[in-house]
């Protein structure tokens, strides 16, 4: 294969986590001696290009990466992202998961009156909430809590921070992004 190196930074792309050189060249159905040689050329490439990307060698695995060079400006571009505001269902279950902690997805929704799949999807997307282990009960549902993320977004230093509410929920709907 003359194009090896490029097959292989195509693989490393796609693939996004370390993968075996054993893998690639098992999968490839070409030697390891030849790998190593096209992953030579790649390491190559990136050390004399101005490219954003470097290969990551560890024993042996392989890994494309961003270069560090590039780290403030990509992490800019993400936080931009970020920035999206919440819709009010995304609000108000964001606030449930803040006050009720740790909590299921179903105690969620029955005090929601309503499913929040996509949005329990969407603020862990975010990096607003996360897992925080199951339930130990029937089924062992998920329990979900708030992040570091989501005080430092909201300007909160710790959840006893949050605003006191009523204890009926009925302004659990409170929460406004900076």
């Amino acid at each position: 294969m003359e194009n090896l190196p490029a097959i292989i930074e195509g693989i490393l792309f796609a693939w996004a986590e370390p993968l075996a050189v054993t893998e690639i060249s098992r999968t490839l159905e070409v030697p390891l001696p030849r790998i190593y040689q096209a992953v030579e050329e790649l390491e190559a490439k990136y050390q004399k290009e101005d490219s954003g990307l470097k290969l990551i060698q560890v024993k042996n695995t392989l890994q494309l990466a961003t270069k560090e060079s590039c780290y403030d400006e990509i992490e800019r571009f993400f936080e931009d992202k970020k920035k999206k505001k919440l819709s009010n269902a995304g609000l108000e279950t964001l606030a449930i998961i803040a006050y009720k902690q740790p909590v299921t997805k179903v105690e969620v929704e029955d005090i929601r009156g309503v499913q929040c799949d996509s949005i329990v999807r969407t603020l862990m997307k975010i990096g607003y909430i996360e897992q925080r282990g199951y339930l130990d009960r029937p089924g062992k549902p998920m329990l979900y809590g708030t992040t570091d993320l989501f005080l430092k977004k909201f300007g909160l230093r710790s959840l006893e921070e949050l605003p006191q509410v009523d204890p009926s929920g009925e302004d659990l709907n409170f929460l406004k992004e900076e």
